[in-house]
């Protein structure tokens, strides 16, 4: 806080007494005694008139100064505390983050149009040059030497610069800096904010109706320049002339002095020092009171205190136990049961407001304040607390995502091992000749039961984000009408499911799980927003997009677009539920309903498509989420059957190793292209494969083998087998996905891959593929 506050231990000024104790008996004595020195013989009172109007004005020219200080320190307490809270906010914008000039100037803009405090707005980079400001600025200004720029780079925190008239608008002021920091907490640039002090001119001279005419209130910083001058304005920014008065500020700090002003008029001057306790440098406010209206003044005041002594002291005589009693014993014993209630911690106990006595009324106001600065920071504690709670919760959550993916990842390779093993050994089975009908239904219901399983596992792997994506020209029409009757039965018995597809619509770029996964995401969305049914609408278009969409949402492309809207009849959002549907960890849904991730993996596959999310929503009044893909240069390949037959893919002797760990795999591997026309060896590792090819020698013609093995990978085979017969085809096979499939490495190398589950036609079309290829690489080597 930059308020100039006078510290406890000071002493008091004149006619101040340090410390006062408030006693009622005593307030009332004290009244009778005012009360008999007041009528003290009236020759008495004018012969030291003179002498004693002298003092007053003295500590009346003090008393002033002291409560413009304290007005002035209350005005920069509330301003550093609103430009502390604007900085912060502001740094938490995103234009602010990313530091969009254009849309950051705008900003600034309006904010300097709507305060008039403010002198400027703006956005630093580190090295001082400005990225955007509020008001247009010279080309080439760089702040990286202003103080407050320097001390916010250098704490990474809110930063104070100086009193001073500002270079570029002329007018006296202050200028404030805060760091803006990136998702990480790094400082990226920092914020500055330029106050003015001249619109507090228009409050402070209010003061100065008291005083006579003529009467200055001036401001000086601690370099001697002029801040406000209260009737010339344009010694602003001057300095403010050596002499007696100025060497007296500096040297004391707070006095009274006699002494010609900057215009040259004689005046009694009361001067104070108001101490920062965030910078170094200090603010003079000097209170000047002409030398001739002060002494007239004295003149009328000598006469009306004769005439009026008498009638005062009488009407004062009378009134004055009641008045003390009124005006202190009551209100004291008030401000003493609040001291007490606050001290009991009951903050949320106030004073009664005092009217009929200012000082006991600012004392009341006092109490007040700090009972409601004591809330304000218990409630600080309460909502850091319950942030703190929140942030630990996302992180649990966070660690139990990340662990679901890897658990997801293992899983998927185990349980496509297991795949392979009962699709293959029910393909085998029903290949048999002679089986009873009802062997076959059962074989066949295995196999349904694999392939669905099959889908489950691509699911789980869509779901942990370890699945590559495969991007391909798709028609979204299609797939939808695909999976409609999943969709129905997601939506559940009590929503009404209508499927509203345009005609003629452009295929998509897409991966076509991951699509699939946002339509299952939005339509499970809409429906846990309507718990008691309701109406679900799943629609296609087509629209087209122009610069003028663009310029209102800017993560919108020009170009044709395919737009898939799911509009329910459910709850809806309000404005601020809105903003955070796609953050991480983000859910409206009990706990233990939802995980905040279903529309954050919706906008990250939206995103990897080059489309974007327009979403509108109201409370009670439904929602519809509008996604747009941009359209595919290239046509949707139609589904053809294949026409290759068993007949066509069967061996005709050619000597096989299958190097495989999973013995059921193995066993399926084997048998699958033993009865296919294949001469099939096995090994469980690759160091048992590489000591059958070192025995057979060029016998083998094709090895197939496992990625992950117990004695290595399957990369490292490929290398060990090069070594021997740099002519031996592989063709690698894996139940794992990602990273531990080494399928960038893989793919580099141009090696055969085929993933696990695969069918028997999947098996003997990859080994088939495998043989030709090397036929096709010995001929083009054949002279």
């Amino acid at each position: 806080m930059i308020g100039m506050t006078r510290q406890e231990s000071s002493p008091p000024r004149p006619g101040r007494p340090g410390k006062v104790l408030f006693s009622p008996s005593s307030l009332q004595l004290h009244m009778i005694f005012v009360l008999v020195f007041a009528v003290v013989p009236i020759a008495i009172v004018l012969l030291y008139a003179g002498v004693e109007m002298r003092r007053t004005a003295i500590e009346d020219a003090a008393d002033c100064a002291a409560r413009i200080g304290d007005f002035i320190a209350m005005d920069e307490r509330q301003l550093i505390s609103g430009a502390r809270q604007l900085l912060l906010s502001l740094s938490r914008l995103p234009e602010v983050r990313r530091g969009d000039a254009a849309a950051c100037e705008a900003l600034f803009a309006d904010l300097l149009g709507a305060d008039e405090r403010y002198a400027n707005i703006g956005l630093v980079a580190l090295d001082g040059s400005v990225v955007a400001s509020g008001l247009p600025l010279p080309n080439g200004v760089n702040l990286a030497d202003r103080a407050y720029f320097r001390l916010a780079v250098e704490t990474e925190g809110f930063a104070i610069g100086e009193y001073q008239v500002g270079r570029i608008t002329g007018r006296p002021g202050i200028n404030f800096g805060n760091p803006v920091r990136d998702a990480a907490g790094r400082t990226t640039a920092v914020l500055f904010l330029a106050m003015r002090l001249d619109w507090l001119d228009r409050y402070e001279r209010g003061v100065l109706e008291g005083l006579p005419d003529g009467s200055t209130l001036t401001k000086v910083d601690r370099r001697g320049t002029i801040l406000v001058h209260s009737s010339d304005t344009s010694l602003v920014g001057r300095p403010y002339p050596s002499g007696p008065l100025l060497e007296a500020a500096l040297a004391e700090g707070e006095g009274f002095v006699d002494a010609p002003g900057p215009d040259g008029i004689e005046r009694y001057y009361s001067f104070i020092t108001l101490k920062s306790t965030m910078r170094e440098d200090d603010l003079i406010v000097f209170v000047g009171i002409p030398r001739s209206a002060m002494h007239a003044r004295f003149d009328r005041l000598i006469l009306k205190i004769a005439a009026m002594c008498a009638v005062v002291a009488a009407v004062m005589a009378a009134g004055a136990m009641v008045i003390g009693y009124r005006l202190y014993r009551h209100p004291l014993g008030s401000l003493v049961e609040t001291g007490r209630k606050l001290a009991a911690g009951d903050l949320g106990a106030r004073a009664p407001r005092l009217s009929g006595v200012s000082e006991l009324g600012k004392l009341a106001a006092g109490f007040n304040d700090m009972a409601e600065s004591l809330q304000r920071a218990e409630t600080d504690r309460a909502r850091a607390a319950a942030e703190t709670e929140r942030l630990q919760r996302q992180l649990a959550q966070a660690q139990k995502m990340e662990a679901l993916g890897a658990l997801t990842g293992a899983i998927a390779h185990d349980f496509n091992n297991l795949l392979v093993a009962i699709k293959g050994n029910a393909e085998l089975a029903l290949a048999r000749p002679g089986l009873e009908e009802a062997v076959r239904d059962d074989l066949e219901e295995i196999n349904a039961a694999a392939e669905r399983a099959s889908r489950l596992t691509h699911q789980l792997l869509v779901f942990s984000r370890r699945q590559e994506l495969r991007f391909a020209p798709v028609d979204l029409n299609r797939k939808i009408a695909d999976m409609s009757r999943m969709l129905d039965k997601l939506a559940g018995e009590n929503v009404t499911l209508s499927i509203e597809l345009a005609n003629g619509l452009l295929p998509v770029r897409a991966d076509e799980g991951n699509l699939e996964q946002v339509v299952v995401n939005l339509v499970m969305n809409a429906k846990d927003a309507m718990p008691d049914g309701g109406a679900l609408v799943v629609r296609t278009d087509a629209m087209e997009i122009d610069l003028e969409y663009c310029r209102t949402h800017p993560e919108a492309r020009p170009g044709w677009h395919v737009r898939l809207s799911v509009s329910d009849t459910g709850v809806g959002m309000d404005q601020e539920t809105q903003r955070r549907i796609f953050e991480p960890f983000f859910s409206t849904k009990k706990a233990d309903r939802g995980t905040g991730w279903g529309l954050t993996v919706v906008y990250g596959v939206v995103k990897q498509h080059g489309g974007w999310i327009d979403v509108s929503s109201a409370p009670n009044a439904g929602t519809t989420f509008r996604i747009f893909f941009p359209v595919s240069k290239e046509g949707v390949e139609e589904p053809r059957g294949d026409s290759t037959s068993l007949r066509d893919l069967m061996g005709a002797g050619e000597r096989i190793l299958v190097v495989e760990d999973n013995e059921a795999v193995r066993d399926f591997i084997v048998r699958a292209l033993g009865v296919n026309g294949y001469a099939v060896r096995a090994a469980a590792a690759a160091g048992d494969a590489a000591a059958i090819i070192d025995s057979e020698g060029g016998a083998i013609d094709l090895v197939v083998a496992d990625v992950v093995l117990p004695d290595g990978d399957g990369l490292q085979l490929v290398g060990r087998i090069a070594e021997r017969r740099s002519d031996l085809p592989v063709l690698l096979c894996s139940g794992f996905v990602g990273d531990e499939a080494r399928w960038e490495t893989i793919r580099a190398r141009g090696i055969p891959f085929l993933q696990k589950p695969f069918s028997i036609m999947a098996l003997l079309r990859a080994v088939r593929g495998a043989l030709d290829a090397r036929t096709v690489s010995r001929s083009r080597r054949a002279p």
